[in-house]
Protein backbone atom coordinates (compact mmCIF):
# COMPACT_ATOMS: atom_id res chain seq x y z
CA UNK A 1 0.00 0.00 0.00
CA UNK A 2 3.20 2.71 1.20
CA UNK A 3 3.93 1.59 -2.79
CA UNK A 4 0.71 2.73 -4.07
CA UNK A 5 0.70 6.22 -1.76
CA UNK A 6 3.73 6.86 -2.88
CA UNK A 7 2.51 6.75 -7.05
CA UNK A 8 -0.57 8.96 -5.94
CA UNK A 9 1.66 11.60 -4.21
CA UNK A 10 4.79 11.26 -6.37
CA UNK A 11 4.18 9.30 -9.84
CA UNK A 12 6.31 6.68 -10.67
CA UNK A 13 9.37 5.23 -13.05
CA UNK A 14 9.44 1.93 -14.04
CA UNK A 15 12.01 -0.56 -13.81
CA UNK A 16 14.83 -1.12 -16.80
CA UNK A 17 13.10 -4.59 -16.99
CA UNK A 18 9.66 -3.28 -17.26
CA UNK A 19 8.06 -4.12 -21.08
CA UNK A 20 8.51 -1.56 -23.46
CA UNK A 21 5.83 -0.72 -25.67
CA UNK A 22 4.54 1.79 -28.51
CA UNK A 23 2.21 4.63 -27.42
CA UNK A 24 -0.34 3.68 -28.76
CA UNK A 25 -1.93 7.37 -29.38
CA UNK A 26 1.36 9.28 -29.44
CA UNK A 27 0.75 10.40 -32.57
CA UNK A 28 0.22 14.36 -32.85
CA UNK A 29 -1.49 14.35 -36.54
CA UNK A 30 -5.09 14.85 -36.88
CA UNK A 31 -5.96 11.64 -37.74
CA UNK A 32 -4.16 10.47 -34.59
CA UNK A 33 -4.19 13.29 -31.90
CA UNK A 34 -1.72 12.83 -28.96
CA UNK A 35 -4.39 11.28 -26.15
CA UNK A 36 -1.77 9.75 -23.77
CA UNK A 37 1.93 12.23 -23.67
CA UNK A 38 4.51 10.05 -22.97
CA UNK A 39 4.79 11.16 -19.50
CA UNK A 40 1.28 9.35 -19.03
CA UNK A 41 2.22 6.27 -20.61
CA UNK A 42 5.34 6.09 -18.46
CA UNK A 43 3.42 6.58 -15.44
CA UNK A 44 1.46 3.58 -16.38
CA UNK A 45 4.51 1.57 -17.20
CA UNK A 46 5.27 2.22 -13.26
CA UNK A 47 1.70 1.63 -11.88
CA UNK A 48 1.35 -2.12 -13.76
CA UNK A 49 4.64 -2.52 -11.58
CA UNK A 50 3.23 -0.93 -8.03
CA UNK A 51 -0.40 -2.34 -8.65
CA UNK A 52 -1.07 -6.15 -9.73
CA UNK A 53 -4.84 -4.92 -10.82
CA UNK A 54 -3.38 -2.84 -13.15
CA UNK A 55 -1.35 -5.36 -14.80
CA UNK A 56 -1.73 -5.36 -18.82
CA UNK A 57 -3.00 -2.26 -19.19
CA UNK A 58 -1.64 -0.61 -21.57
CA UNK A 59 -2.23 -3.69 -23.79
CA UNK A 60 -5.76 -3.24 -23.13
CA UNK A 61 -5.60 0.18 -24.03
CA UNK A 62 -3.63 -0.30 -27.41
CA UNK A 63 -6.84 -3.60 -28.08
CA UNK A 64 -9.48 -1.27 -26.88
CA UNK A 65 -8.47 1.86 -27.71
CA UNK A 66 -12.04 3.79 -28.43
CA UNK A 67 -13.35 2.35 -24.89
CA UNK A 68 -10.23 4.41 -23.48
CA UNK A 69 -10.73 7.48 -25.75
CA UNK A 70 -14.09 7.35 -24.44
CA UNK A 71 -12.97 7.30 -21.01
CA UNK A 72 -10.26 9.86 -21.08
CA UNK A 73 -13.01 12.37 -22.83
CA UNK A 74 -15.11 12.40 -19.88
CA UNK A 75 -15.71 15.21 -17.91
CA UNK A 76 -16.06 12.78 -14.61
CA UNK A 77 -13.36 9.60 -15.06
CA UNK A 78 -13.76 8.27 -12.00
CA UNK A 79 -17.67 8.54 -11.85
CA UNK A 80 -17.38 7.22 -15.57
CA UNK A 81 -16.66 3.50 -16.57
CA UNK A 82 -13.38 1.82 -16.69
CA UNK A 83 -13.46 -0.18 -20.19
CA UNK A 84 -13.72 -3.96 -19.52
CA UNK A 85 -11.90 -5.74 -17.46
CA UNK A 86 -10.72 -3.01 -15.26
CA UNK A 87 -14.34 -1.25 -14.27
CA UNK A 88 -14.89 -4.55 -12.07
CA UNK A 89 -10.85 -5.80 -11.80
CA UNK A 90 -9.80 -2.70 -9.60
CA UNK A 91 -10.33 -0.91 -6.44
CA UNK A 92 -11.58 2.54 -5.80
CA UNK A 93 -7.83 3.36 -4.94
CA UNK A 94 -6.40 1.40 -8.30
CA UNK A 95 -9.02 3.48 -10.23
CA UNK A 96 -7.73 6.95 -8.31
CA UNK A 97 -4.20 6.16 -8.92
CA UNK A 98 -5.09 5.30 -12.93
CA UNK A 99 -6.26 9.03 -12.59
CA UNK A 100 -2.94 10.36 -11.53
CA UNK A 101 -1.60 8.66 -14.52
CA UNK A 102 -3.86 9.35 -17.52
CA UNK A 103 -5.79 12.72 -16.11
CA UNK A 104 -3.93 14.52 -13.36
CA UNK A 105 -5.63 17.37 -13.61
CA UNK A 106 -8.90 15.36 -12.37
CA UNK A 107 -7.09 13.82 -9.20
CA UNK A 108 -8.33 16.76 -6.88
CA UNK A 109 -11.60 16.05 -7.52
CA UNK A 110 -11.43 12.03 -7.99
CA UNK A 111 -9.89 12.22 -4.46
CA UNK A 112 -12.47 14.07 -2.80
CA UNK A 113 -14.71 11.63 -4.31
CA UNK A 114 -12.80 8.58 -3.54
CA UNK A 115 -12.59 10.34 0.59
CA UNK A 116 -16.13 10.82 0.47
CA UNK A 117 -17.10 7.12 -0.50
CA UNK A 118 -14.58 5.66 2.15
CA UNK A 119 -14.89 7.47 4.47
CA UNK A 120 -17.65 9.42 4.34
CA UNK A 121 -19.16 12.64 2.87
CA UNK A 122 -18.79 14.40 6.41
CA UNK A 123 -14.47 14.61 5.52
CA UNK A 124 -15.09 16.31 2.12
CA UNK A 125 -17.89 18.89 3.35
CA UNK A 126 -17.04 22.03 4.96
CA UNK A 127 -19.55 22.46 7.95
CA UNK A 128 -21.69 25.55 8.47
CA UNK A 129 -19.55 28.25 10.12
CA UNK A 130 -21.81 28.83 13.56
CA UNK A 131 -19.85 31.87 14.66
CA UNK A 132 -21.74 32.12 18.07
CA UNK A 133 -19.89 28.61 18.63
CA UNK A 134 -16.51 29.91 17.73
CA UNK A 135 -16.38 32.97 19.67
CA UNK A 136 -17.03 30.78 23.13
CA UNK A 137 -13.57 29.30 22.41
CA UNK A 138 -11.82 32.46 22.10
CA UNK A 139 -10.39 34.62 24.47
CA UNK A 140 -8.08 38.35 24.00
CA UNK A 141 -4.94 35.87 23.60
CA UNK A 142 -6.72 33.29 20.99
CA UNK A 143 -7.96 34.93 18.33
CA UNK A 144 -10.12 33.54 15.02
CA UNK A 145 -8.37 32.98 11.97
CA UNK A 146 -10.57 32.66 8.70
CA UNK A 147 -8.28 30.57 6.11
CA UNK A 148 -10.76 32.05 3.01
CA UNK A 149 -10.78 30.18 -0.61
CA UNK A 150 -11.49 32.01 -3.32
CA UNK A 151 -14.65 33.65 -3.52
CA UNK A 152 -16.06 33.59 0.44
CA UNK A 153 -15.46 36.64 2.79
CA UNK A 154 -16.98 36.42 6.17
CA UNK A 155 -16.97 40.13 6.87
CA UNK A 156 -20.70 40.46 6.62
CA UNK A 157 -21.00 37.81 9.10
CA UNK A 158 -18.60 39.10 11.50
CA UNK A 159 -19.87 42.35 11.43
CA UNK A 160 -23.63 40.17 11.83
CA UNK A 161 -22.37 38.78 14.62
CA UNK A 162 -20.94 42.25 16.94
CA UNK A 163 -24.64 43.51 15.67
CA UNK A 164 -26.36 40.59 17.77
CA UNK A 165 -23.84 40.78 20.38
CA UNK A 166 -24.09 44.90 20.32
CA UNK A 167 -20.57 45.49 20.09
CA UNK A 168 -21.15 47.15 16.48
CA UNK A 169 -19.59 49.92 17.75
CA UNK A 170 -16.42 48.51 19.68
CA UNK A 171 -15.72 46.50 16.24
CA UNK A 172 -12.97 48.23 14.44
CA UNK A 173 -11.76 46.45 11.57
CA UNK A 174 -8.63 47.77 8.63
CA UNK A 175 -6.96 45.73 5.76
CA UNK A 176 -3.78 45.34 5.77
CA UNK A 177 -1.30 46.56 2.86
CA UNK A 178 1.62 48.57 2.49
CA UNK A 179 2.36 50.94 5.51
CA UNK A 180 -0.79 49.40 7.67
CA UNK A 181 0.92 47.50 9.90
CA UNK A 182 1.96 50.39 12.46
CA UNK A 183 -1.86 51.72 12.07
CA UNK A 184 -3.02 48.26 13.00
CA UNK A 185 -0.42 47.86 16.03
CA UNK A 186 -1.95 50.82 17.62
CA UNK A 187 -5.80 49.89 16.72
CA UNK A 188 -4.86 46.94 18.84
CA UNK A 189 -2.97 48.39 20.96
CA UNK A 190 -6.10 51.01 22.21
CA UNK A 191 -8.74 47.98 21.59
CA UNK A 192 -6.72 45.96 24.13
CA UNK A 193 -7.55 48.78 26.64
CA UNK A 194 -11.26 49.08 26.01
CA UNK A 195 -12.04 45.78 25.11
CA UNK A 196 -12.99 46.23 22.12
CA UNK A 197 -12.43 44.11 18.83
CA UNK A 198 -10.31 44.50 15.89
CA UNK A 199 -10.49 42.95 12.45
CA UNK A 200 -7.56 42.49 10.94
CA UNK A 201 -8.72 42.02 6.65
CA UNK A 202 -5.85 41.15 3.58
CA UNK A 203 -3.69 39.94 6.19
CA UNK A 204 -1.52 37.97 3.19
CA UNK A 205 -0.67 40.97 1.43
CA UNK A 206 1.52 42.21 4.61
CA UNK A 207 3.22 38.98 5.48
CA UNK A 208 6.55 40.38 6.34
CA UNK A 209 4.49 41.94 9.40
CA UNK A 210 2.92 39.12 10.81
CA UNK A 211 6.01 38.05 13.10
CA UNK A 212 5.07 41.01 14.72
CA UNK A 213 1.15 40.56 14.69
CA UNK A 214 2.52 37.17 16.11
CA UNK A 215 4.33 39.00 19.12
CA UNK A 216 1.51 41.13 19.98
CA UNK A 217 -0.84 38.89 20.57
CA UNK A 218 1.57 35.98 22.56
CA UNK A 219 2.29 39.38 24.84
CA UNK A 220 -1.26 39.56 25.32
CA UNK A 221 -2.20 38.85 28.88
CA UNK A 222 -5.54 38.07 30.21
CA UNK A 223 -6.77 39.55 33.63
Amino acid sequence: MQAEWNFLLRGGVPSSQSKRMENPAGGQSDSQPKLFTDASWTLLAALEEVQPHCAGIRDNIRDSLHSWVEWMESSDPYEHHLPAPYEEKVTLFNRLLLIRALRIEKVLTASNSWVSQVMGRSFTESPPIKLKEIFEDTTASTPIVFLLVSGSDPTAMIFKFAEAQNFSERLHSISLGQGQGPIAEKLIDRATKRGDWVCLMNCHVNTSWLPTLESIVGGIVQV
